[in-house]
């Protein structure tokens, strides 16, 4: 899977083409088996807290990797999250790799922009599926 829309939207934020590649991206996680959004609720509002704490030394750089622990950890106990750790690995790196405090806290808001699509798309894919397989009936 083409995951180079992470990084653009990393470094420049949002645009049409990545937020249809988001769109996208979110419907493909309903294939299979469902991903229970509790679990990704549990990443998000992490990810939430450290966005409200104020993304700074010895805050951000420090907990964000953390972030991915917990990431793994969810993932090993639910491996249909594989496909949203991926995501969020390659935007959690690039974050991390930005050359000064000022580019990481710019890149960390577009991640946290980013995993927001995700999850409202994720959220409006479940609906339909639902309302498809209730009117099936």
């Amino acid at each position: 899977m083409d995951m180079n829309w992470v990084e653009k939207f990393i470094e420049k934020g949002p645009s049409k083409e990545i937020v249809e590649k988001i769109d996208d991206f979110a419907r493909n996680l309903l294939k299979g088996k469902e991903i229970p959004e509790s679990q990704i609720r549990k990443i998000f509002n992490e990810m939430k807290s450290l966005e409200m704490k104020g993304y700074k030394e010895g805050n951000g750089d420090a907990m964000l990797p953390l972030v991915k622990a917990k990431l793994a950890y969810v993932t090993g106990k639910k491996s249909e999250l594989q496909k949203l750790r991926e995501i969020l690995d390659k935007g959690i790196n690039h974050v991390l790799n930005g050359e000064d405090m000022g580019e990481r806290k710019r890149r960390f808001n577009n991640l946290m922009k980013m995993f927001e699509a995700i999850l409202a798309y994720y959220k409006y894919h479940k609906n339909i599926k639902k309302e498809k397989e209730v009117n099936n009936e």
